[in-house]
């Protein structure tokens, strides 16, 4: 559809004040960006609810300082050169709630560390480049040194972490619930 140029101000208009989560997604609204919070959990019931949504068992261990991660894969072919997963891209918050962003590349079941130790949110785990396979084969699990809470988990095939769990950066402000679905 091709919008007259004498209908686009007040199209933009309409969807700033009716459809504000279009508008950000397509750009209309300056300053704004939107994030897409999606999760998986092995098992919610009605007496779990309401739940943050985490695959790994308990409740997501929220960070009061920031952490140098450590990333291990549960088999040898996940590693930079293999046919798995080869690198991870890792999205979260340092100590400061300034966003951080760091490429890892993997070593199969040999644990590696995160350049930063700064890390105090992991919103976002990743293969960024991988082999034949196209993704990781197995198990990929991050997790915070200092106080030995894991923090990601990357299973079989998924290409990327499932957590429902995210925390906005300090040049943010958010006005919308969160949903989920089952």
């Amino acid at each position: 559809m091709v919008v007259p140029p004498e209908r686009r101000a007040s199209l933009r208009q309409l969807l700033r004040d009716e459809f504000t989560e279009q508008a950000v997604a397509l750009g209309l609204v300056e300053g704004v960006q939107s994030a897409r919070i999606e999760g998986y959990a092995f098992d919610i019931d009605s007496s779990d609810w309401p739940s943050v949504i985490f695959p790994a068992a308990g409740a997501y261990p929220y960070q009061t300082t920031g952490q140098q991660l450590e990333i291990v894969c549960a088999n040898a072919n996940d590693a930079d050169g293999g046919t798995g997963a080869r690198e991870l891209g890792l999205f979260g918050l340092d100590s400061n709630w300034d966003p951080v962003f760091e490429l890892i590349a993997l070593d199969g079941t040999t644990p590696v560390q995160t350049v930063s130790t700064d890390f105090m949110r992991l919103n976002l785990a990743f293969v960024t480049r991988a082999g034949t396979f196209a993704q990781n084969h197995d198990n990929i699990t991050i997790t915070a040194i200092g106080s030995g809470d894991e923090l990601g988990f990357i299973g079989p095939n998924w290409a990327r972490t499932r957590n429902c769990v995210g925390s906005a950066s300090n040049t943010s402000t958010t006005s919308s619930p969160i949903s989920t679905r089952r």
